[in-house]
């Protein structure tokens, strides 16, 4: 009779259900899996990203910090320098002087073999302040002459020394402002040339305006 395969039918319609059921969870299975595969790569990428991002950070730190020393390396040098020469030095100190000055107007930021230099107008800075510490350092007694010798009062002395301090540092200043161009077109071998301008403007110097030949560094 009709009526007896009723319970057959139900469980066909049943088993088709949970069928049709068990294909749709697999589709949603299917499907998460699909929407979480562009999250899981999204968050690669970010990775990757935030990875070639550390560099350009770290070289903006690199680069602050060593302008952060870039004025103490030139300080340590017209130190150095003025520890060259008697009364308070010693000769052998000469051979390292320029080694700081030469570092920081290499523009060197702690990743070989990267040296950029320095712009002009800092270079020439870098230049002056070693020098007017190194002129300061060995001629600090030309102000007691003056004072004694040449009737200036002691605050008008000092001045006078530094002025000249600051005059003769200006040959340093250029020398580092050419090693520094130097740098910049030829990387790291430029070092190698800074000698040149050196010995030019310490020649320079004992002939301008009348000549200042006292302590250049080759004696």
């Amino acid at each position: 009779p009709p009526h007896g395969h009723a319970p057959e039918a139900r469980c066909r319609a049943l088993g088709r259900s949970r069928a049709g059921q068990q294909k749709a969870d697999d589709s949603r299975e299917v499907n998460a899996r699909h929407v979480r595969v562009p999250g899981v790569a999204a968050g690669g990428l970010l990775w990757c990203l935030g990875r070639s991002n550390a560099r350009p950070r770290r070289m903006v730190t690199l680069i602050r910090s060593s302008r952060r020393v870039d004025y103490p390396l030139a300080l340590l040098s017209g130190v150095l320098l003025a520890l060259s020469f008697p009364r308070y030095g010693h000769p052998a100190v000469a051979w390292i002087a320029l080694v700081p000055v030469l570092v920081a107007l290499s523009g060197w930021q702690g990743l070989p073999p990267r040296t950029p230099g320095q712009p002009p107008l800092r270079a020439f800075l870098l230049g002056l302040t070693a020098g007017i510490v190194h002129f300061v350092g060995t001629l600090y007694w030309t102000g007691t002459v003056v004072e004694q010798f040449g009737g200036l009062a002691k605050p008008v002395a000092i001045f006078a020394m530094l002025l000249l301090a600051t005059y003769l540092a200006i040959y340093p200043a250029l020398a580092a402002l050419v090693t520094s161009r130097f740098i910049a077109r030829m990387g790291g071998r430029g070092l190698f040339v800074a000698p040149a301008p050196w010995i030019a403007m310490e020649f320079l110097r004992g002939y301008m305006f009348g000549g200042f030949p006292w302590i250049p560094l080759g004696s």
